[in-house]
């Protein structure tokens, strides 16, 4: 290669490496922005996604206290007809604690 061109051309880089930088940084930039986009949807999609777990976990937890707690009546209704306890209710549930402990 020719030495004037040479010259020429390493006279002309550091215009076309500050034009290169320029479009390097608005490019960077961008894609920045579409990043942190993506990452606050992603960080939505997700905070969405754990709240639904735990409100189905509290509604199992709701449903399996609820079952027991039917349970635990209908064996406390059960022990009380059985001893002829004219209680319900709240009387009933003491008096069934009363009798366990005796």
């Amino acid at each position: 290669m020719d030495e004037t061109i040479q010259r020429q051309l390493r006279g002309q880089l550091p215009a076309d490496v500050a034009q290169l930088k320029d479009r390097l940084e608005f490019l960077a930039a961008e894609r920045a922005e579409r990043a942190r986009g993506q990452l606050s949807k992603r960080a939505d999609d997700e905070a969405n996604a754990f709240v639904k777990v735990l409100q189905e976990q509290r509604e199992r937890i709701l449903k399996t206290r609820t079952k027991h707690d039917s349970e635990f009546e209908q064996l406390a209704f059960g022990f009380l007809i059985s001893n002829k306890a004219p209680q319900t209710g709240a009387g009933a549930l003491a008096a069934v604690c009363r009798r366990c402990r005796q």
